[in-house]
């Protein structure tokens, strides 16, 4: 009895494990359309589960997406259900190491998750004007907390699109958040000088002649009182990310 009752449990145990890989197999035969689909009732039906404590499983949350071979269009549906627009800034600095898991060196993610902010602020017309001045914050937070990076806000930044809303809420949005892309465009062109300025060639009779080149580091001139005055200027109209 004992022999065959072991032999029921490994039967049973093959069966479970066949069944299961038999399960993910049909998961990935679906369309991706329906795949996110499944994937955001799953994420409605576990976020109501573990209300509790569902941040602290985002590894799970996350896997799941891994699973089903949507990771990156996923970032869309965690801003769904995620980031209300009544609560946005609090809901994405709670919510961060969910998000985070999704978008960090992922520029596809952060993409969809831009797409998703969009689909926040502009999907519902009626809701449009109260929404719209919530753009900037908004993707000022993601960037904050380093969910969304420079360069994916400055691609977002370059073209209004139609894929997600309409172009012409879609450009609303990028006026809306001009202080912040100005702000960002500025940084990185002042990172590129600091690069370009560190280091200087310094050629002798020989260097010109192929021979041979020196390094060294390159010595600031020495500003006239007419150079402060503008550098005080331009530092003036400098945008302040921390006034935004």
């Amino acid at each position: 009895m004992d022999s065959r009752s072991t032999g029921r449990g490994g039967e049973e145990g093959g069966l479970s494990g066949n069944l299961a890989k038999l399960i993910v197999t049909d998961d990935l035969e679906l369309s991706k359309d329906v795949r996110l689909d499944r994937y955001y009732a799953w994420l409605l039906k576990f976020k109501k589960d573990n209300a509790k404590n569902y941040v602290a499983k985002a590894k799970e949350i996350h896997d799941e997406a891994q699973r089903l071979e949507i990771k990156d269009k996923a970032s869309l549906l965690l801003v769904k259900v995620f980031i209300s627009p009544d609560n946005a800034i609090e809901d994405i600095k709670k919510h961060r190491p969910i998000l985070l898991r999704f978008t960090i060196e992922n520029k596809k993610a952060q993409k969809y998750m831009l797409g998703g902010i969009e689909v926040l602020i502009a999907g519902d017309e009626m809701k449009l004007a109260e929404l719209m001045p919530k753009t900037l914050p908004i993707l000022k937070a993601l960037y904050d907390e380093d969910i969304i990076e420079e360069e994916a806000l400055l691609d977002w930044g370059k073209k209004a699109t139609k894929k997600y809303v309409k172009k012409e809420h879609s450009q609303a949005m990028i006026d809306a958040a001009q202080k912040l892309l100005e702000w960002l465009e500025q940084a990185e062109e002042e990172t590129s000088e600091e690069e370009h300025d560190d280091t200087k060639i310094e050629f002798t009779n020989k260097e010109k002649a192929g021979v041979h080149k020196e390094e060294v580091k390159q010595q600031p001139a020495k500003a006239s009182d007419e150079d402060e005055e503008d550098n005080d200027s331009k530092s003036d109209e400098e945008l302040d990310i921390d006034n935004i």
